[in-house]
């Protein structure tokens, strides 16, 4: 749009000179464009200005949604123009709406260096076919967050038939059963919309011409075999002879899954790097954190991640508004953290990494340090450790001592938050003490329960 060049405002005349129409037109065409909602800010003396942040002109919930359906028709379409009146009539909005929609879409194409050209009438999409397909999977991917469904296909892909999806849903069993692997959601949705897309379009025959990716070597021969075949099963299902470079565009994708295992033993030093850079800027110095633990939940979902990132396969996290709403003080730190890597990576990723961050963290509140004791620190209390370990796995058994030992040595026990005695203390304690059974019964762990967690 002329105005979205132009630095402030811009009088009336000079727009008419420019597009060598009577200022009259110009008049009325602003007036139409702004009929439904403002987006050209006008001033007394000094004329009009695009407003600078159309954010400003907030989106409804069903705005957002035409927005994504539009962009799915315009991307379906590729490379046939369509005519804007078809998206009038077809979506029942005003001219200055669709004007308003397109400058929306316009801009979240860019992330896929997509251009929108809009002239005589006509919306033309120009980009290549790989730039397509990634921003049709990204579309069919939004639908989980606007349409708030995860596992209902026929939501989120409104004009699949039954076949397709039976035919798909196949495919997806296959990759499992083949690399014994389990695919974790929501990446079932990431493979699935990648192969409805490369079915539809080899049915228009639209073939995707294989850009410089780097495919991980050691993935090549366990990938490359399922790979083929389901692009061969996906040829004899549509009747269609597929080049072979359609092949290694789904390897790209399969590398770049979330499995229940690592399909790898190598040691990604990207991944590494990163995971260890992340957790020593976050300043997790609780020494409880479990960072074995963390870094390995962390390491399984970066290492397709950076994949992910360096192919442009886009991955939406539907749960992002509550992890941002529920974790904002985490998101916002690992968001601090990540945008001084060498990675541009969008708030789904950190989305999914913040969820291992405040499992760990969570996990810490459930440490305790404990302290057994009985009156001389032998016999009963080593059925007493085993009783107690195995009823909470997270209580870290510091010392077993008797009564006296504790009281003489009391300082020596600062830090322990919970002493568990099958004596009774006459004396007062530094921490909070509970009476159990020698035994230790079904009674003792629910009391320790309530005292610990209310």
């Amino acid at each position: 749009m002329f105005l979205g060049q132009q630095v402030g405002f811009v009088d009336a005349k000079k727009i008419a000179l420019t597009f060598k129409v009577s200022t009259k037109t110009v008049y009325r065409t602003i007036n139409k464009l702004n009929s439904s909602e403002i987006i050209i800010e006008s001033q007394r003396g000094r004329g009009y200005k695009l407003i600078e942040d159309l954010k400003l002109v907030t989106d409804t919930k069903a705005d957002v949604q035409r927005q994504i359906d539009m962009s799915v028709s315009l991307l379906t379409h590729f490379p046939n123009h369509m005519n804007r009146l078809k998206f009038i009539d077809k979506f029942y909005i005003s001219d200055s709406t669709l004007t308003r929609d397109l400058t929306r879409i316009g801009e979240k194409l860019k992330k896929f260096n997509i251009q929108l050209n809009r002239s005589d009438g006509e919306v033309t999409v120009i980009a290549t076919e790989v730039q397509v397909r990634k921003a049709l999977n990204y579309f069919f991917l939004e639908n989980t967050r606007t349409k708030n469904v995860l596992d209902n296909i026929s939501e989120i892909f409104p004009n699949i038939s039954v076949e397709n999806q039976t035919f798909i849903s196949s495919q997806m069993m296959l990759i499992e059963q083949k690399l014994n692997v389990q695919i974790l959601e929501p990446y079932t949705i990431n493979i699935f919309s990648h192969l409805y897309i490369l079915l539809e379009r080899v049915r228009q025959h639209r073939y995707e011409i294989t850009e410089s990716h780097v495919v991980q070597q050691h993935y090549d021969t366990m990938l490359t075999k399922v790979a083929r075949q389901i692009i061969l099963n996906i040829s004899q299902f549509s009747h269609e002879e597929i080049p072979d470079q359609e092949i290694n565009n789904l390897l790209i994708y399969l590398v770049g899954l979330r499995y229940d295992k690592q399909l790898d033993d190598s040691n990604n030093d990207e991944a590494y790097q990163l995971v260890d850079f992340l957790i020593r800027n976050l300043s997790l110095t609780d020494r409880y954190v479990n960072f074995e633990t963390l870094k390995k939940g962390l390491l399984g979902h970066v290492r397709p991640m950076i994949h992910r990132i360096e192919s442009g396969i886009a991955v939406v996290n539907p749960l992002l508004s509550d992890i941002k709403f529920s974790y904002r003080e985490v998101f916002g730190q690992i968001r601090l953290v990540l945008d001084r890597s060498q990675y541009t990576i969008s708030d789904d990723e950190i989305g999914f990494l913040t969820l291992y961050v405040v499992r760990a963290l969570e996990e810490v509140t459930d440490h305790k340090r404990v302290l057994l004791m009985c009156s001389t620190g032998v016999g009963t209390a080593q059925l007493l450790q085993t009783k107690v370990r195995h009823a909470f796995p997270n209580f870290e058994i510091i010392d077993i001592v008797s009564s006296k030992a504790y009281q003489m040595n009391m300082n020596n026990y600062q830090n322990i938050d919970l002493v568990i005695s099958t004596v009774n203390i006459t004396y007062q304690p530094i921490s909070p003490v509970i009476q159990v059974s020698a035994l230790f019964n079904e009674g003792d762990k629910r009391r320790i329960e309530e005292l610990i967690y209310g």
